[in-house]
């Protein structure tokens, strides 16, 4: 998630539902008291300072920042794109979603009424929230899918066994004792053939740690997901899971910002399921997946 603006946090401060509420009951105080040239320069102070409070919290801009992303990500999605993604997973990574999935929809039941219950009422801002933490995690899965095909493409036992024949075959050229001006250009081809396959080999090792950063990506925040959706079906109370929403979703900002750098290292687009990761010589991500 990029850094978000301080405008954009102070935008979604000023519509938060509890602020609104807060300048309504002002301004009715103001004109049953009175005295609104008292009232309404004392609330504006609180105002001012509540906003500028608020809006420079580097949680909260998180939270602000979440939000935006979740809007722009609707806005985006396309009608049945994530059947699409879905179709494209492993039979148990495509179930392990649908259950969490359908906690999450249970949640969302509960959050209204469902069945009669009394609704838990959690904020359309914490189940906005619980959507994208959703995507997110469909996204780690589509990608960990793609990296997986990649290996599928690798054999590496018999890149290493290339790579052992190349070197004998350039300790061969040296040891002949032949006029280097002879064996140069087979010398120059066996170089290029021991670079190119150790690069390919440095690009496996790097596939490798991003998979295993988005596997253990994957599981935490599965169990994040998870125990929120079940604290709201336990008819816990809705600030308490609110609370928990906001922080798994802070937690997730290196998450998608370290998403978009294995996307951008692998040639893969969003994790599109019709891709596959490229060769690359770039650094491997590390640290921002957060375990």
């Amino acid at each position: 998630m990029a850094a978000v603006s301080w405008f954009t946090a102070l935008k979604r401060a000023a519509l938060y539902h509890w602020n609104l509420l807060f300048v309504g009951v002002a301004s009715a105080l103001a004109a049953l008291s009175g005295r609104p040239d008292v009232v309404l320069p004392l609330a504006g102070a609180a105002e001012i300072a509540y906003l500028a409070i608020l809006s420079s919290n580097t949680r909260f801009q998180n939270l602000a920042g979440a939000v935006e992303g979740a809007s722009n990500d609707a806005g985006e999605q396309e009608p049945g794109q994530t059947a699409a993604t879905l179709a494209t997973l492993p039979p148990a990574d495509r179930a392990r979603y649908q259950r969490l999935s359908d906690l999450c929809t249970r949640l969302r039941r509960l959050s209204v009424g469902d069945a009669g219950q009394e609704p838990l009422g959690i904020p359309d801002l914490q189940l906005q929230n619980i959507d994208r933490l959703l995507r997110i995690y469909l996204r780690l899965l589509a990608g960990k899918t793609n990296l997986e095909r990649f290996f599928a493409t690798v054999d590496l036992e018999e890149l290493r066994r290339d790579l052992a024949r190349a070197r004998q075959r350039l300790d061969a050229l040296a040891a002949a004792g032949d006029d280097p001006s002879r064996t140069a250009k087979r010398r120059e081809t066996v170089l290029d053939t021991i670079a190119t396959i150790e690069k390919r080999l440095d690009n496996y090792r790097l596939v490798q740690e991003n998979h295993d950063s988005i596997v253990l990506e994957l599981e935490r925040l599965h169990t994040k997901i998870a125990g929120i959706a079940e604290m709201g079906i336990d008819r816990q109370d809705a600030a308490s899971v609110g609370r928990e929403i906001d922080l798994v979703t802070s937690s997730v900002a290196g998450t998608e910002r370290t998403m978009r750098e294995i996307e951008d290292l692998a040639g893969v687009s969003s994790f599109s399921p019709a891709q596959a990761p490229a060769g690359s010589n770039r650094r491997p991500v590390r640290g921002g997946v957060r375990a």
